[in-house]
């Protein structure tokens, strides 16, 4: 028996992509506005190698989703100076938090969860400050009872130490925990070995149907715990 439901954010609880596209496109303007770099193709491409150097060295540790990190580093490879990386990167956050509503059906299933009972998690990468912001934007961390980075946990899904950290506040047995997210390997299969259930958020059938090794449902409003 399920008492405890815990929920991936980006792209499950919300649609990441389009608040991410829209953050990015006002970081370019924000650059090429400052005079620093009027070439935003220049500063696309270091802003690109930039994003490769921090997942690939820091692909278990949510420094990995540092936007400031990553803007400071297109800087200095451009050989700009580093002090507007951090004015970028509440720009970036904060335009995405306008941006954001709630994914269809979430807070409808958050408000079904809450009332019969069942104890409400978020499990989710990147770092706390802005996930927890974001949580407040979306209006559902009214519903939300704890919540678990990966800066948290000290590494990122699919790690054991990530899902061990949200059995820990779940307060009940692994057996007894859904996770539910949008990625098959870091959030069902990775609650899975950790001996959760879980299941894959996945509208397109020809994909769920290419993975019958993973529990999957078409939407939000498709989950039953």
């Amino acid at each position: 028996m399920t008492k405890c439901v815990v929920f991936d954010l980006d792209d499950t609880l919300y649609e990441f992509t389009p608040c991410h596209a829209s953050a990015l496109g006002r970081v370019r303007e924000a650059v090429r506005k400052s005079g620093l770099c009027p070439d935003v193709a220049k500063w696309e491409e270091a802003h690109a190698n930039a994003f490769r150097w921090q997942f690939a060295n820091h692909r278990r540790d949510s420094s990995c989703h540092n936007r400031g990190i990553r803007f400071q580093r297109a800087f200095e490879e451009l050989g700009l100076p580093v002090g507007m990386a951090a004015d970028l990167e509440a720009l970036y956050w904060n335009s995405m938090l306008e941006r954001m509503v709630p994914a269809p059906g979430a807070l409808a299933l958050l408000a079904r969860l809450k009332a019969a009972g069942l104890r409400i998690g978020v499990g989710t990468n990147m770092t706390a400050h802005w996930q927890l912001r974001k949580l407040v934007k979306l209006g559902i961390d009214k519903y939300v009872d704890f919540a678990v980075t990966s800066e948290e946990a000290g590494a990122e899904k699919p790690a054991p130490e990530f899902f061990a950290m949200v059995v820990e506040k779940a307060g009940v047995p692994a057996s007894q925990c859904t996770f539910l997210g949008d990625n098959a390997e870091h959030d069902a299969r990775g609650a899975r070995a950790a001996g959760m259930r879980g299941v894959w958020l996945q509208p397109d059938p020809e994909k769920r149907a290419a993975r019958p090794d993973v529990e999957s449902v078409a939407s939000l409003s498709d989950f039953r715990p």
